[in-house]
């Protein structure tokens, strides 16, 4: 199993959850499935603040970036009604 870490776009400079997943998929979707405030999941706070979209960057810490090969991180699209199913 690799180690992510997971944020949503734009807070980046906060805290990135780190999960033990064998995908950057899977980890994204541990990130929308953790409680908020111990009663909701981040997808339920989604639906209720309405937002039709979210980014969420997806990056392995233990590779390291290059000049040529920058370690930059993977940004997942995500439509809110793709997340309700």
């Amino acid at each position: 199993m690799r180690v992510f870490e997971v944020w949503e776009y734009g807070f980046g400079k906060y805290h990135r959850f780190r999960y033990k997943e064998l995908s950057a998929e899977k980890a994204v979707s541990r990130f929308l499935d953790r409680n908020v405030f111990g009663e909701k999941s981040f997808r339920d706070k989604l639906l209720e603040k309405r937002k039709k979209d979210i980014r969420i960057c997806v990056k392995d810490p233990l590779i390291k970036g290059t000049r040529k090969n920058p370690n930059y991180p993977k940004v997942f699209h995500l439509k809110v009604e793709f997340i309700v199913e």
